[in-house]
């Protein structure tokens, strides 16, 4: 931890500095203790502030002592007064807004003074020391050429004016400042990223895309900006999962908790597809042993028969789906490029059956489901 350095220490490194370094870290010191102070005030009287919540926004809720200036009558001087008569080098100008009047002060009498509760004092004080801290880290890496290239960041518009004017002035940023420029990098990265994503998508992908909260946003956006091209996973036969079909019409990848739900489906599936070859079994084993029981005891229960489907012609599509279909054209309009695909292959489904073709009535059915959630169109009996 960065100990503090001593007055004397302080001035030999302030006197390394040209004067207008000098100027800056003076102004950045006593700015960053009036901030300190207003901030504690606030957070005592409970206003909830933020690292980007300005003085000027939080000065005007304070009613009663407002830190406005910090005089410093140089290094082994003396010049000011503290309102108890004592001799200072540093005297804090502190306005008391009711009465209107400025006090001067030394570091020690705000508490008895300012009528301010310890707590509160003790929380000054303590802003003020990381004040002081974060002065002392800057002169010493300036003795120690401990700088940082700020160069590469400059695009970051973000980045707030004093680190620019610190940089520019050949002051090396604290650790903290280094941090922070990093952390808006990041943010600014995310931003962009964003913007690429999001100019890609249609403007029905960008509707579901918005209404999600900001992790299911972030997944999303992972998954589009990857490399590698997004593959889009066949939804399961008679598979029905509102958010999953919204997702899949949209044309935007899945995410994790749908992959889930898919593969509790197959599972599901898979169980009661391994029951019914039991019992095709069990069935065959009754049937060939005259309906007696098993020779394992086990007391079989003959399925009963199951009739074939009915087989899918024209006429019966057209009887079942047409006012869906008929909404469905009126509406194609408004269908992404994926759905448009599925509309194309659902129109030559229906030309392929009209001419005497057979027909996969299990994807028809999928399709026609998932475009009529993407255009909000209710969906008929037999789907």
């Amino acid at each position: 931890m960065l100990q503090p350095l001593s007055k004397s220490e302080v001035h030999q490194l302030m006197s390394l500095l040209d004067p207008e370094q000098r100027e800056f870290i003076e102004k950045y010191s006593k700015q960053s203790k009036k901030s300190k102070w207003i901030e504690a005030i606030a957070r005592r009287k409970g206003i909830v502030i933020t690292e980007e919540t300005a003085y000027e926004e939080i000065e005007p809720l304070i009613d009663d002592w407002v830190l406005v200036d910090v005089l410093d009558s140089g290094f082994g001087n003396r010049d000011y007064r503290c309102e108890c008569g004592r001799a200072l080098r540093y005297q804090y100008r502190v306005l008391h807004k009711r009465e209107e009047k400025v006090y001067g002060y030394g570091v020690s009498c705000f508490e008895h003074h300012t009528n301010l509760a310890p707590n509160l004092i003790k929380d000054i004080l303590k802003g003020f020391h990381s004040v002081d801290l974060e002065r002392d880290e800057i002169l010493i890496k300036y003795f120690q050429g401990d700088f940082w290239n700020l160069k590469p960041f400059l695009h970051i518009e973000t980045i707030p004016y004093e680190i620019l004017e610190q940089d520019r002035l050949d002051l090396p940023l604290t650790d903290n400042q280094r941090i922070k420029v990093l952390r808006l990098k990041k943010v600014y990265e995310q931003e962009q990223l964003l913007e690429r994503v999001l100019s890609k998508m249609d403007s029905y992908q960008k509707e579901v895309f918005q209404a999600l909260g900001s992790t299911d946003q972030h997944e999303i956006i992972q998954k589009l900006s990857n490399d590698k091209e997004n593959t889009f996973t066949e939804l399961p036969s008679g598979f029905i999962d509102k958010e999953v079909i919204l997702f899949y019409s949209a044309g935007l990848p899945l995410l994790e908790r749908h992959y889930e739900r898919i593969r509790e489906y197959r599972w599901e599936q898979y169980k009661v597809k391994r029951r019914s070859i039991i019992d095709d079994g069990n069935q065959s084993s009754w049937a060939s042993s005259g309906g007696s029981t098993l020779k394992t005891g086990r007391m079989v229960v003959p399925s009963r028969p199951i009739a074939p489907p009915a087989k899918i012609d024209y006429q019966t599509i057209i009887d079942r789906h047409l006012e869906t279909l008929k909404s469905v054209r009126s509406n194609e309009d408004k269908l992404s490029e994926g759905l448009m695909r599925d509309w194309k292959t659902i129109e030559e489904q229906i030309r392929g059956l009209k001419a005497g073709k057979e027909m996969d009535y299990s994807s028809f059915k999928l399709n026609l489901t998932n475009i009529c959630y993407a255009l909000h169109i209710a969906l008929d009996e037999f789907l």
